[in-house]
């Protein structure tokens, strides 16, 4: 077994890098089946370039064919003792060493650039087992945190679309005393200019204000630029995004959710971040917030049937707003943490 460096960009190594996506893609089928969440390759290829997240490939091959998978992410605008791994091994291959060679190599990538925290996380449906729980903690990984997957049917009768949008104006299981403090606003793609002031101020509270677990992070550095940036990005991988943002009376943005459709799985919303300031709680905002798009979602995209989101396990408010809206748990994820020195 031979461990490369792989550059999903590099056009001399395309039979290569699409055996490398078929490593991702295999074992995500053999762990979730048809509930798999896996990027496209394109996709994949756009986030590769991204300046504030770059991210290094590494592949294992056998006769010529990748029968592992690896990449490390590199935080540079903020966390940067952080490094993000991911390992994968085909599953016709798993239990030959494959995971723990690639899992070297990419900790040997981190610590060369100076990182000092290394995480990762990994997915099982419920009631199954996470080959993690016993591979993460072998080579010194603990668990820092535990995330439930659900999923929403988005319903397409009269029904359904009146209890959402009950809850969307404040009424029903939203019901406030007070709901017309808030001003809900919905977009497809890309936000409006005067935005993205906003969104940064809600993407830097994202990174602290939620639950974080045992997981070493610090606030995230977002700037207009950087929402701008992002926004485009998902539309050049060909990403719909459905968003809907809160303004309080004076005008100001204080919580925002947002919906990102994959052009591989158009029937499907991966949820974004849901967040409302830490300030302006106690209103059902968030509720509101999530029925609305909701609604959105299944009029300007009709296409999508469901939407997938992910909460920490210990987020009882957000995990709350999920069940009053009619989200099933299907899946757990859980994030593992290694401390090294550089």
């Amino acid at each position: 077994m031979e461990l490369l460096d792989l550059d999903l960009l590099d056009p001399t190594r395309e039979d290569l890098v699409r055996s490398w996506y078929d490593v991702l893609v295999a074992d995500g089928r053999a762990r979730m089946g048809d509930l798999a969440s896996t990027w496209a390759l394109h996709e994949l290829r756009t986030l590769q370039q991204d300046p504030a997240r770059p991210r290094r490939s590494c592949v294992a091959v056998e006769d010529g064919r990748a029968v592992g998978a690896a990449w490390v992410i590199l935080p540079q605008r903020d966390n940067r003792d952080v490094a993000e791994l991911a390992v994968w091994a085909h599953p016709r291959h798993t239990g030959r060493g494959v995971g723990s060679a690639l899992l070297t190599h990419v900790e040997e990538v981190a610590r060369a650039e100076g990182r000092t925290v290394l995480q990762a996380g990994s997915e099982s449906l419920v009631d199954t087992s996470d080959p993690a729980r016993a591979f993460a903690p072998a080579h010194g990984y603990d668990q820092a945190q535990v995330v439930l997957r659900s999923a929403l049917a988005l319903g397409d009768d009269e029904a359904w679309t009146a209890r959402m949008a009950e809850v969307a104006a404040g009424g029903g299981a939203a019901a406030t005393p007070d709901p017309d403090a808030v001003r809900l606003e919905s977009v497809t793609d890309l936000p409006p200019e005067d935005w993205y002031d906003g969104l940064a101020l809600l993407n830097r509270r994202m990174s602290t204000d939620a639950p974080m677990g045992d997981m070493v992070l610090e606030e995230e550095d977002w700037d207009a630029e950087r929402v701008r940036y992002t926004s485009h990005r998902a539309l050049d991988m060909g990403r719909r995004l459905a968003t809907t943002v809160a303004f309080d009376r004076a005008g100001a943005m204080v919580g925002y959710t947002e919906v990102g459709v994959s052009s591989g799985t158009p029937h499907l919303g991966y949820q974004g971040a849901t967040l409302v300031l830490r300030e302006a709680r106690g209103q059902r905002i968030g509720l509101r917030l999530k029925a609305a798009n909701a609604l959105h979602l299944r009029r300007e995209l009709p296409q999508v049937t469901s939407v997938r989101t992910w909460n920490a396990e210990e987020n009882a408010p957000m995990l709350g707003v999920n069940r009053s809206l009619g989200y099933v748990v299907d899946g757990v994820q859980r994030e593992w943490q290694k401390r090294v020195t550089a």
